[in-house]
């Protein structure tokens, strides 16, 4: 066992060291500002599987285009229909609204315009705001002043289709519990820590484990926000939709209620039980819209642009480790459809933050099990996101051999259940260790950053 190192000249005046509750309580406020979210369940999973967070984030960020180009599609004129329950036209659909009043939620009387005024102020006024609020279930769906539902992207495209005018930006962040100053406030907490390590690093000063943890959650954070910038926080009232003066232009189902979306535990809970007991009917239905596929008919031209060619070569390289060469045809739908976001997310964010916990690799710890440990959950934590997608490709490609196929399909899941308490072990016993080895510091670690020296003189 490493004996603990005896307290430093230099820290025996005050200007030149720092306590270790000053550690502690800039950790701890930095990786509450990196993980807090407005529900204790979503932190925690913030705190023990930072990768879901970032990746959903990262997957609501892919989508905004999709479904910004749906309800923006749905505001030209110029649309050919033809669904079940649909009338199918071509120009003079949406005139037949022209006039009549929308209510909102004040009680304010709302026009819908005729469709070249509507369509320029839809272009002008449709933000990623709202398009984060459709994803949140913000619009909500009322008949005779009951609510019904929340209204999916391919249901308010319909209803923009249809004459709807959505409110403003400023409606929306009004709901929003969160502004700009609140994250600016995160941000500079995030980025002040991130200088300290680096000014540490600069003065061979050296940091604590707790220190290095709490350095890959802002590595994370800073992702996070980047994503979620122009996302409404904790909204919990919607924005009622009175489908009183659609009912003769949508389809007869539309007013009744839907399954609610299932929640990424339901969904993974489903999975499981999909794969280990056999292949099932879709437990969520969907019902078809005439925007609902905006990426149908749309795909990006082929050009060698450097994001294009970087696209292209980790397709190639995510498919060859995976075995699922058909991903390599169908490049540019495995891109449009965001599975390629989802994946390369997993891929670099797991990579990145486990990767952070290399820095105290050869630090010195009150004994060598720790040590040891440390460094063996350093390995899962960057080992392991990658392998998540693996496991996802081999479970969905079939073998064509009922028997193996079963077997097969019962061990990765066992595998993944494997894999995922590996993980959770890994960033468990990484936080405790960084909290245990506080009371064996090495002699740098309590001596403060002194910024003076990075004030040239003269």
């Amino acid at each position: 066992m490493e004996s603990p190192s005896t307290t430093p000249l230099a820290c025996l005046d005050i200007r030149y060291c720092r306590q270790i509750s000053d550690i502690v309580i800039g950790c701890l406020t930095t990786i509450f500002a990196c993980t807090w979210i407005n529900r204790i369940a979503l932190a925690v999973v913030a705190l023990l599987l930072p990768e879901v967070s970032v990746t959903l984030a990262g997957k609501e960020m892919a989508q905004l285009e999709a479904i910004s180009a749906m309800v923006k599609n749905a505001s030209h004129r110029d649309v050919l229909v033809v669904e079940d329950g649909l009338e199918s036209t071509e120009k003079d659909t949406i005139l037949e609204l022209e006039g009549h009043l929308a209510k909102t939620e004040s009680r304010e009387p709302m026009i819908t315009l005729p469709i070249s005024a509507r369509q320029s102020i839809l272009r002008s006024k449709w933000t990623r705001a709202h398009s984060f609020f459709v994803q949140m279930g913000g619009f909500y769906l009322y008949q005779d002043g009951l609510p019904i539902r929340p209204l999916s992207a391919e249901d308010m495209a319909l209803l923009v289709w249809r004459g709807y005018m959505p409110p403003s930006a400023e409606d929306i962040e009004d709901r929003s519990k969160g502004d700009w100053l609140s994250k600016v406030v995160a941000l500079l907490q995030t980025f002040w820590f991130i200088a300290q390590c680096i000014a540490r690093g600069t003065q061979h000063l050296a940091i604590t484990q707790l220190e290095v943890v709490t350095l890959s959650y802002c590595a994370i954070n800073i992702i996070v926000y980047l994503c979620w910038w122009h996302k409404p926080l904790n909204i919990e009232r919607p924005i009622p939709v009175d489908i009183a003066l659609f009912l003769d232009s949508v389809p007869d189902d539309f007013c009744r209620p839907r399954e609610q979306p299932i929640t990424i535990w339901q969904k993974i809970a489903h999975e499981i039980a999909v794969e280990w007991h056999g292949r099932s009917e879709p437990v969520i239905g969907s019902l078809a819209f005439p925007f609902s596929n905006p990426n149908k008919d749309r795909r990006p031209p082929n050009s060698n642009s450097p994001t294009d060619l970087c696209r292209r070569a980790f397709t190639f390289f995510h498919s060859a480790w995976t075995g699922s060469w058909k991903e390599i045809r169908d490049s540019d739908a495995y891109w449009l459809t965001g599975r390629g976001i989802v994946f390369l997310i997993f891929y670099v964010v797991g990579l990145v933050f486990g990767a952070l916990h290399f820095i105290a690799w050869s630090d010195t710890f009150p004994s060598h099990t720790q040590r040891a440990l440390w460094r063996v959950c350093t390995i899962i934590l960057v080992a392991i996101p990658p392998m998540a997608p693996v496991v996802k490709i081999y479970l969905s490609t079939p073998l064509h051999i009922p028997r193996l196929e079963k077997l097969t399909k019962k061990v990765l899941v066992l595998s993944a259940g494997m894999l995922a308490l590996a993980y959770l072990f890994a960033r468990v016993a990484t936080i405790v260790i960084s909290l245990t080895t506080l009371g064996y510091l090495e002699a740098s670690a309590t001596q403060s950053v002194q910024w003076t020296a990075f004030i040239p003189h003269f």
